[in-house]
Formats: structure tokens, C-alpha cells, sequence
């Protein structure tokens, strides 16, 4: 069984800066003034958690695409906070993937089907700090997952490209707990295999050619995920047994990028984003949700 809970949350989002990229939908066609295809993408920025604290939000992303196939290595950070008049749960996630694909078909079409298989992990850090009197916590999930994507790519013209895929998988989930209360600590290791479900959207237009174009990413994943009753019930003050318990997570990843084709430089153009992450925690036990605003900037070398 593999322990994190020791790991600080500054150490994690200060290694998630190397560690992370992110997950990209592969493009219809080369870029012509770039036939080797190459992805160098990378981004900064901040993250307002509920809190009314910033938390580090990156990621990067490589990879390589023929115009038929393609392959990279991706990730992402999240982090969010839930709060209340009781307590403080912040969470923190690391995210990686790698994936490989092929489009079908003629590749002067507009429209083509693509299939995808992704395999990667991710680690949900999550420590639970009461205001004043009670238990503190701290839970780790360990998720590795497998899945298999359906989609299409199309591509009226060369200044409009629009991607979606969506599938699912399997998942391992290998959770640990730790709490501690009046100088007494307990340890708990547990294990789940779970289904999951993936989907996902990228569209670019170029604005204006060589000058602006605009890009917007989102993702949808819904799975499973161990925490304990406090993680839901402590928002409504409920007193009742801590428990672990199955809750569905529902994650949404939406971001706008602006990318500044007039400065580009070396093959590399800089970039802003702006968007929001949505997570929700529901079960029998109870939910809780919260959105996160983010704002950064980047660099991009496009493969399309």
C-alpha cells in the first residue's frame, strides 16, 4: 500500500510545476508552417480556492502528431477548498496521462472519427482541519485508470477546428487515512475498482491569421471516490459517525486561452487563460460541490 499523507501540500504543488500537464484532444490536421508536428504546452497561474486563498495552478503538455497518429504525455493540478464554520478541507490533486491515437479516413476530409486509449493516475490529497475542538484528518487516494475513447475532428476550414470525444474505463483506487484526536492516531488502507467516465471538447478559431486565436478546452469525469461522512456532512453540521463511504465525484475543467500568434518567437507563442473547475462530492451521505475560478498565462508551440 503506498502512504502520501506525510507529503505537504506546498511540496506537492511545487513539484506539480515539472510533474503535470494537460489533457489535450488531438488536432485534424499538421500545422503547415510546422510538418513535424511537435507540442511543447505550458501554462501558469492562480486559483482562488473558497478560502480566499491562491493556490498554484499549472501544467505542460508534449507530444508528437503525423496527421494520422499521434502520442503525448499530459496532466493537470487541481485544487479546491471546502469551508465552513467548523472546519477547513483542502484538496489538492496531481494528474497524469499518457495516450496514443489514430484518426480514420482521408485526411483532406473535414470530418473524421478518431479513436483514443489513455492510461495514467491521479493523487487526491485531502486534509480536514476543524476550527476548534475535533478530529483532524488527512486522506490519500491513489487512482490508476485505463480508458477508451470514441470521437470526431472537424475541420470546415483552415481557421475552424472542433474536437469531442468521450468513454470510459476502469479504475484502481488505492485510499489511505489518517486521524488524529486528543494525541490518538488511527491509520486505515483500503482498495475499490470502480468504472469511470471521460469526455471532452476542444475547439480553436483563429480570429485573425498570424495575429490571435482563441482556444477553448473542457473535460468532464465522473468516478468514484473514498472520503469519509465529514467530508459531506460537515457542511450542514450534521453530528453523526465518520465512516468511509463511496461518494461519486463529478469533475468539470473549462478553459478559454487567447493565444498571441503576433508575438511569436523562436516557434514559441505566449498565452492567457482564464476559466473555472467545478467538483462535486455526492452520496446517500450527503454532497457538497464548489467552483473554482483560475487565470494564468502560458507558452505553446501549436501541432495544429
Amino acid at each position: 500500500m503506498r502512504r502520501s499523507s506525510s507529503v505537504p501540500h506546498l511540496y506537492i504543488l511545487a513539484a506539480s510545476v515539472v510533474l503535470v500537464s494537460t489533457l489535450r484532444v488531438g488536432p485534424a490536421h499538421a500545422d503547415p508552417d510546422d510538418p513535424d508536428g511537435f507540442l511543447v504546452d505550458a501554462n501558469i497561474g492562480a486559483a482562488k480556492v473558497e478560502s480566499d486563498n491562491y493556490r498554484l495552478a499549472a501544467d505542460a503538455a508534449l507530444g508528437y502528431w503525423t496527421g494520422t497518429w499521434g502520442v503525448a504525455a499530459q496532466g493537470t493540478t487541481l485544487a479546491y477548498d471546502e469551508t465552513t464554520d467548523t472546519a477547513l478541507i483542502e484538496t489538492t490533486k496531481l494528474d497524469g496521462d499518457g495516450e496514443a491515437w489514430v484518426q480514420l479516413g482521408d485526411s483532406t476530409s473535414p470530418v473524421r472519427p478518431e479513436l483514443r486509449v489513455s492510461v495514467g493516475g491521479a493523487n487526491y490529497s485531502s486534509t480536514y482541519t476543524p476550527v476548534g475542538p475535533g478530529t483532524w484528518n488527512d486522506q490519500t487516494s491513489w487512482i490508476w485508470r485505463g480508458s477508451l475513447l470514441l470521437g470526431l475532428a472537424w475541420r470546415p476550414d483552415e481557421s475552424f477546428t472542433l474536437h469531442f470525444a468521450g468513454g470510459g474505463g476502469m479504475q484502481v483506487e488505492w485510499y489511505d487515512y489518517e486521524t488524529a484526536v486528543r494525541g490518538n492516531v488511527g491509520l486505515t488502507d483500503d482498495e475499490n475498482t470502480t468504472i469511470r467516465g471521460h469526455g471532452r471538447l476542444d475547439l480553436r478559431w483563429t480570429a485573425a491569421p498570424r495575429a490571435l486565436t482563441f482556444r477553448l478546452q473542457s473535460s468532464v469525469s465522473y468516478f468514484r471516490l473514498t472520503r469519509d461522512t465529514f467530508s459531506v456532512t460537515v457542511a450542514s453540521g450534521t453530528n453523526i459517525q465518520d465512516e468511509l463511504v463511496e461518494f461519486s465525484q463529478l469533475e468539470l475543467r473549462n478553459r478559454l486561452f487567447g493565444d498571441l500568434d503576433f508575438a511569436e518567437f523562436v516557434g514559441l507563442r505566449p498565452t492567457i487563460h482564464v476559466g473555472v473547475d467545478y467538483v462535486r462530492l455526492a452520496g446517500s451521505e450527503g454532497s457538497t460541490s464548489t467552483a473554482v475560478p483560475v487565470a494564468g498565462v502560458g507558452i505553446l508551440r501549436p501541432w495544429m
